[in-house]
């Protein structure tokens, strides 16, 4: 069988394009949701502790409990409707992505433990800037751009917001750039790509 040079350009861009479908396919299914939780969560949180500070000890464990029941949650659903692809390796790559977020919060209590902050604003910057470089790391791992612009940009805030702001803005300044930023990069996934 002879096939034309046209023939296989038009084959392997037809490959790529359903790769590149099919990769978003399970970003939007998986990171989409995700990250509108966590945004929810977040945001209510840092809005939470700017009008009510004294609530702020307990707000983010509670926060925290929150959204990973609801990841629970959503990750039992999810595997009864079936994976959002049907290759097979969408296990794996559930599987590492949440080895990856276990390992994240590992090492970012390990290494809160080393450093011992005493300032809960800078040890609040330091957990999101963690994981956002996890954003970042999942981004170039299934070549989604908005995961690394979304981790870089937010990170950028984050170093604003501890370093020039007041810190009695600190947390509004979250809820509006951490939380709305992952709300926001969440719903832009969600609704826009199909």
């Amino acid at each position: 069988m002879n096939v034309s040079e046209q023939d296989a350009r038009e084959s392997l861009a037809s490959i790529n394009d359903t790769m590149s479908r099919t990769r978003r396919a399970v970003i939007k299914t998986y990171a989409g949701a995700v990250l509108i939780l966590w945004g929810v969560v977040w945001t209510l949180c840092y809005l939470g502790s700017h009008f009510f500070p004294r609530s702020s000890g307990w707000l983010f464990p509670a926060g925290s409990i929150v959204g990973v029941a609801g990841i629970v949650i959503f990750l039992v659903r999810e595997s009864r409707r079936g994976p959002a692809t049907r290759n097979p390796l969408d296990k794996s790559l559930v599987l590492r992505t949440q080895l990856l977020w276990l390992l994240t919060f590992a090492y970012a209590c390990a290494y809160l433990a080393v450093l011992r902050p005493d300032d809960g604003i800078r040890m609040n910057a330091f957990l999101c800037m963690v994981a956002l470089f996890s954003c970042v790391v999942l981004g170039l791992w299934f070549c989604s751009w908005i995961m690394v612009v979304l981790g870089i940009v937010i990170t950028a805030s984050t170093l604003v917001g501890c370093l020039a702001l007041h810190p009695m803005y600190y947390c509004l300044w979250m809820a509006v750039t951490f939380g709305g930023g992952m709300l926001g990069t969440g719903l832009y996934m969600y609704l826009k790509w199909r």
